[in-house]
């Protein structure tokens, strides 16, 4: 009877510790990393965002303004870093949204290379395979219908010169009359998303136009920028779309 109730005090005692040591060897890791980091146990997933966006210029900013504001976030925006678990990631990528998949795991990226993150919340090979949709350029028929319907003198010359020349917004709106080689009737420019490569890699832009674009020029300024607030904004913003 004895040896039977010591067994059972035994199995309790094991119960019991098995219970309670996880928690213990939390609060005790907790202790440890706020001797290192007094935020390391506070952080949430909305100031590594916030932080991230602190970092960046133009038009780049401006992307990741818009990424955190994706709803889709707003599930993990409040939670510490370390109590996140791959359950909570893994509700956020549901919405099946490749741009929320690609943001997100640069947000987790970010907390780990920052030694915010004890390990990955979702291992490297183990994260959804982001899916993008079909992309399709501009028909003549919604082109036809953009510019008939814009009332801006400027705006629409833009467009009809995007359409000829087959050019990014950023690079159109950036020309100036100096790019044009009447000579040779041809427009020649660096394009805006390889100006960070080195200058020996860059070939720049040669378009040659024909009597439709060369009516669109003559309507624009002779010197200077093309479009001066298409081009302001290129300058102050970085660009004025999405540049890949």
């Amino acid at each position: 009877m004895l040896l039977a109730t010591a067994v059972y005090q035994t199995l309790l005692n094991a119960s019991n510790e098995a219970n309670r040591q996880p928690f213990l060897n939390l609060q005790i890791a907790r202790t440890y990393l706020m001797g290192t980091d007094p935020k390391m146990v506070t952080r949430t997933w909305q100031e590594v965002m916030v932080k991230i966006v602190s970092l960046k210029n133009g038009s780049t900013r401006d992307r990741w303004e818009r990424a955190i504001a994706d709803r889709a976030l707003d599930g993990i925006r409040s939670l510490p870093l370390l109590e996140a678990r791959a359950d909570h990631f893994l509700k956020v990528l549901d919405t099946d949204k490749s741009s929320t998949n690609v943001y997100l795991r640069r947000v987790h990226n970010f907390a780990l290379a920052m030694d915010w993150l004890l390990k990955p919340i979702i291992p490297r090979r183990e994260w959804p395979k982001v899916v993008y949709g079909k992309k399709r350029g501009t028909t003549f028929a919604e082109h036809i219908l953009i510019v008939a319907r814009e009332k801006n003198p400027e705006r629409r010359d833009f467009y009809e010169l995007c359409w000829h020349l087959g050019g990014s917004q950023s690079d159109v709106a950036d020309l100036h009359a100096e790019d044009v080689d009447w000579g040779d009737w041809t427009i020649g420019y660096d394009r805006y998303k390889l100006k960070n490569r080195p200058v020996t890699r860059i070939k720049p832009a040669i378009i040659q136009f024909g009597e439709e674009v060369a009516e669109i020029l003559r309507r624009l300024p002779q010197s200077g920028p093309l479009f001066p607030y298409g081009s302001w904004l290129v300058e102050q913003r970085g660009g004025v779309e999405d540049e890949s």
